[in-house]
């Protein structure tokens, strides 16, 4: 299941496992990606810094829809940030995470709504 949440992120849950990444409105919006740094693997926060992106017109701090474990990194954006402007899922995700609950997860408002209430990243 994929849902597309306000701060332009989307979320894929498979089993236990929910992987998090960025979409093509967030790509689009702060342009072309030339560093990022991400969350250590461990437990984390909803609202705790995800990652780090310094992008050609902006530099932006995303923060976790989510409250869980990161198990896994795209470690090759630590190297090659630029993979993270791809539209690929299996290029531009960032974090996968488990232990997270999934009525926190039914609970994250989706894009379309939140578009229309509140812009921000």
């Amino acid at each position: 299941m994929e849902k597309r949440i306000k701060n332009k992120l989307w979320i894929t849950k498979e089993s236990e496992q929910y992987t998090i990444g960025m979409s093509k409105e967030l790509q689009d919006e702060i342009g072309e990606i030339g560093f990022a740094e991400l969350a250590p693997v461990g437990k984390i926060s909803a609202g705790s810094r995800l990652a780090d992106l310094e992008a050609s017109k902006m530099v932006v701090e995303i923060a976790c829809p989510l409250s869980g474990s990161i198990v896994a990194r795209n470690e090759e954006t630590l190297d090659h940030p630029e993979c993270l402007n791809e539209d690929e899922s299996h290029k531009n995700w960032l974090v996968k995470l488990t232990a997270v609950d999934n009525q926190e997860f039914e609970a994250c408002s989706p894009y379309e709504d939140s578009e229309k209430k509140d812009d921000n990243v």
